[in-house]
Order: C-alpha cells, then sequence, then structure tokens
C-alpha cells in the first residue's frame, strides 16, 4: 500500500481510483491474468457462467446410452442394391449384439434377403430373411467369429441380396459400447 504524504499524492490516489471505477463500468474489462472468483450462478442471458454450472450441462450431454444402432433404409431395393454406408463416429467402439430387418410393404415375390458387413467382414453366419406372410422385422445374432469390434471410421454395410418385392425396408445393427 502506498503512502499519500503530499496533496499530489492524494491526487494521483483519487485519480487511480476513479480509474479503476471507469474500468468496472466499461464494456471492456481487462483483468490481466486475475480471475474472477465467488461467482453466483448465471441469470441473464449474458452472464458469465461458472465453472460448476458448465461441469453440470457438460454432464447432460453425456452418452448414458450403452448401445447404439447402425440404420439403412431406403423406400425401395431390387436385388443386390447396397444401402449407403454407415461410418462409425468418436465414441463410437464397440461390439455388435443383434441385427435387424424390417420392412413396411412385406415381400410378395419370395423373401427379402439382407446380409452385414463391418469393415468388409460378413457379420452374420446365416443372411437374415424375412419371407411373405411371415412377421415383419426379423433379428438375429448369429455372428461370425471373430465378431469384428466396431470403432472410429468402421464402416458398417448392408447388403440386398433378395428383394422379394418388398418395399420400405429398414435393417440395423445394433452395437453394444465399450465403456
Amino acid at each position: 500500500m502506498r503512502r499519500i504524504k503530499t496533496i499530489e499524492d492524494a491526487q494521483k490516489a483519487i485519480n487511480e481510483i476513479l480509474d479503476w471505477k471507469d474500468t468496472l463500468s466499461s464494456k471492456n474489462i481487462d483483468l490481466k491474468g486475475r480471475r474472477v472468483v465467488n461467482a453466483g450462478r448465471s441469470i441473464d442471458l449474458t452472464d458469465y457462467v461458472t465453472k460448476q454450472e458448465l461441469q453440470d450441462t457438460i454432464q447432460q450431454f453425456k452418452q448414458d446410452d450403452p448401445t447404439y444402432t447402425m440404420v439403412f433404409s431406403n423406400d425401395t431395393v431390387d436385388d443386390g442394391y447396397i444401402f449407403p454406408e454407415y461410418v462409425a463416429g468418436r465414441n463410437r467402439d464397440g461390439y455388435p449384439h443383434d441385427c435387424w430387418v424390417k420392412c413396411i410393404g412385406m415381400p410378395t415375390e419370395g423373401s427379402l434377403i439382407v446380409r452385414f458387413y463391418i469393415n468388409g467382414i460378413q457379420l452374420l453366419t446365416d443372411d437374415l430373411e424375412l419371407t411373405a406372410g411371415s412377421v415383419k422385422q426379423v433379428h438375429s445374432s448369429g455372428f461370425v467369429v471373430p465378431t469384428p469390434k466396431v470403432g472410429f471410421s468402421s464402416i458398417g454395410r448392408c447388403e440386398v441380396i433378395q428383394s422379394g418385392g418388398a418395399t420400405g425396408v429398414s435393417a440395423g445393427i445394433v452395437i453394444d459400447r465399450i465403456k
């Protein structure tokens, strides 16, 4: 702390205090590396947020779902049709635990048969088959051994071996995430 001995010292100290007060009411405040401590929670849209508010918000967006599904879908498919590939993103590591196929318009000319791949490796020991007059959805967990692992940039693919005239076809690979 500075000692005030003369009127000039007092005037200089008062000017510094007034300058400091002006910077607090200014729109641009330079804290020169200092931090704001003991701040309250933000109220208005333009308030700063505290570290605790930020951590609470981030926690809300963390993935709690232990599974996700690679979905392949199209209104019309023909024999040999290959759905657009699904490319796995970050935090998508895991192993397949279920494959399914369903359709809105049931096959009228035989069966709807699909085959799944992960990174070019056939995923199931047998193709999934949806026959005319059966249920509108079929599941399978008969995976090849070893079952391919899914990771960042893995490519999932579904190919229609036989369409059977089915329409509104959707298929999927359900992946269990690795924690």
